[in-house]
């Protein structure tokens, strides 16, 4: 996949003509499915471009230099059943974020709830 200048140098080579699809496939950024058939990865395309352009948020990208996934909004909403559900980007935030790992359940004092890790010593 090209990038930075050399993805600028190319794409002012093309036709005027191309298609983006085509840019982004002739720049490299194209992947082959399990199935075989391949897909355009026009998302990545476009963030190589903004960055080659030096257009990209410096929030947009991550250490890496790709972009990083959904960022957590820190609100639960209470679904029809009643249940919260609390996601695995904030489990993986707990100290202990393990399968049968237990909390308890805190109510604050100005209404919210809050988890606390269970100790071994809860149990007894």
């Amino acid at each position: 996949m090209l990038r930075g200048p050399s993805l600028l140098d190319h794409i002012k080579r093309q036709p005027p003509t191309t298609s983006r699809e085509e840019l982004a496939e002739s720049a490299g950024y194209v992947t082959t499915t399990k199935a075989g058939t391949k897909r355009i990865n026009t998302t990545r395309f476009y963030e190589a471009l903004l960055d080659a352009k030096g257009e990209l948020p410096p929030s947009s990208r991550s250490a890496s230099g790709a972009a990083g996934g959904p960022t957590p909004s820190y609100i639960a909403t209470v679904h029809g059943n009643g249940q919260i559900v609390i996601g695995k980007a904030y489990v993986s935030q707990l100290p202990t974020p393990t399968p049968g790992s237990e909390f308890d359940i805190v109510f604050t004092d100005d209404g919210g709830i809050a988890l606390t890790p269970r100790s071994i010593d809860d149990d007894a």
